[in-house]
């Protein structure tokens, strides 16, 4: 959506590529790297 938005405002590819990338990258982080971490750490108990 944030993306989108500033896609639709501003039409600038250079400030709308960067937020894309932020978005995937915070999603990789909370839908892949946490809950793995946490299944690897209740595996050990």
């Amino acid at each position: 959506m944030v993306p989108t938005g500033s896609w639709l405002l501003l039409q600038r590819w250079w400030i709308t590529a960067p937020l894309a990338a932020g978005v995937v990258v915070w999603w990789w982080l909370f839908l892949v790297l946490v809950p793995r971490a946490y299944q690897h750490d209740q595996s050990e108990v």
